[in-house]
């Protein structure tokens, strides 16, 4: 009886002895769950981070990330968002010193490397900015992104050259990626080659049917190489859309286009309602337009309110009594005309459409000399404006006739 007591003891003894520690195997297999238990909880915290992010929520997210880090700090993407979320709360050093824990922990995170990139952007610091993108592109050379991202810093900084050659480079890779096309028609207008915009912005909205940006660009491409015609159309379907309908910068655009297609009646009408109510009474750019189609169909009256309203408004800038010389003239009043254009010269001694105008009625007042001083001028600024050398060959003939 006392063998089988003492053997009991012994067996409960041995039970609370290995109930008092783990073995080192024991030991191993808790700390693996550990760690399990806390990269699932890292990854979740993560998860809401991200959800509270996108939601544009960023007083939670930003809980949920420390709540990720806490949890595992060793996860370069954590640092990554954690830095996207400073970033966009107006934080950029602190966002910047969690971007660098991302790199540190991952070199090769390419997400790290291209937010860095946008952050130096947000410090207007494009050199830096650059090297970062180019990184990211670098080590993700799949996505179209990051090297659109860098050549755009690129143009920032007038790297237009290195820019274009830069996206030719990855052509074979990006040649039906809508975006770098759109990049590309941006440099051709850059470069002052809007049909090769055009063609690239084509190309685009072919890629990208429903980015009504990609249509934008084109039109004002068509417009730069006077497709009046396609580019009115293009705007007319904007438009049509109900979140574009009423924007003032489209519309402009279009009333320009009709205008160039001899349709200055409907021009007028859009350059009317761009002049109504309390934003349009102060819109210098409508009522020039206004102003300008009007001289081209006859409307004196509203030319003369054009130009009187434009000099109230924007008595800086000389459209208003370039206008009303306009007006004035047309009233066979060129005296009053040239005082005018002498002011409207005053305020832009170099615009073209001054100096011709002003060269023009002091030909018409029999002052041949001024004038041809005036063409000749405008000439040295402008050598290929043949319409100035026709008035000019014109005024030289009308004052070797007098002399005769």
């Amino acid at each position: 009886m006392q063998t089988r007591t003492f053997a009991v003891s012994t067996l409960a003894l041995a039970v609370l002895a290995g109930c008092a520690g783990h073995g080192a195997y024991t030991s191993e297999g808790l700390s693996i769950a550990q760690q399990r238990a806390a990269q699932l909880k890292s990854g979740t915290e993560y998860s809401m981070a991200m959800q509270a992010f996108t939601a544009g929520d960023l007083d939670r997210a930003m809980k949920r990330i420390e709540a990720s880090l806490a949890a595992n700090a060793d996860v370069s993407k954590s640092h990554v968002l954690k830095g996207r979320i400073l970033a966009e709360k107006g934080q950029l050093g602190p966002a910047m010193t969690a971007l660098e824990q991302a790199i540190a922990l991952d070199p090769n995170d390419f997400e790290a490397w291209y937010y860095e990139g946008v952050t130096f952007e947000r410090l207007s610091r494009p050199a830096e900015a650059m090297a970062r993108f180019q990184k990211a592109s670098e080590l993700d050379p799949t996505s179209a992104q990051y090297r659109i991202a860098a050549a755009e810093t690129m143009i920032d900084q007038g790297l237009i050259e290195e820019a274009r050659t830069y996206l030719l480079d990855a052509n074979d890779r990006f040649e039906h990626n809508a975006a770098t096309r759109q990049t590309l028609g941006r440099i051709a207008m850059l470069t002052s080659d809007p049909e090769q915009a055009a063609t690239y912005f084509t190309e685009a909205r072919l890629l990208a049917p429903e980015d009504r940006t990609i249509v934008e660009d084109l039109v004002n491409a068509q417009i730069g190489c006077g497709r009046f015609a396609e580019a009115e159309y293009n705007l007319g379907a904007l438009l049509a859309a109900p979140d574009s309908k009423d924007r003032r910068d489209l519309r402009h655009l279009r009333a320009q286009c009709l205008l160039e297609l001899d349709r200055a009646v409907e021009a007028r009408s859009i350059q009317q309602e761009l002049t109504r109510g309390s934003e349009g009474e102060n819109d210098v750019e409508a009522w020039i337009g206004l102003g300008r189609v009007a001289y081209t169909i006859g409307d004196d009256r509203t030319l003369k309110a054009a130009a009187s309203r434009l000099v109230a408004i924007a008595p800086t800038r000389c459209e208003g009594p370039m206008l009303q010389a306009l007006h004035q003239r047309s009233a066979g009043q060129r005296e009053a005309a040239l005082e005018s254009l002498d002011h409207a010269a005053r305020l832009a001694p170099a615009d073209r459409t001054v100096l011709m105008l002003r060269s023009l009625v002091l030909s018409e007042l029999g002052r041949s000399a001024e004038a041809a001083d005036g063409l000749r001028a405008l000439l040295a600024l402008e050598p290929e404006n043949s319409a100035a050398a026709q008035l000019l060959a014109a005024v030289d003939a009308m004052a070797s006739a007098g002399e005769r």
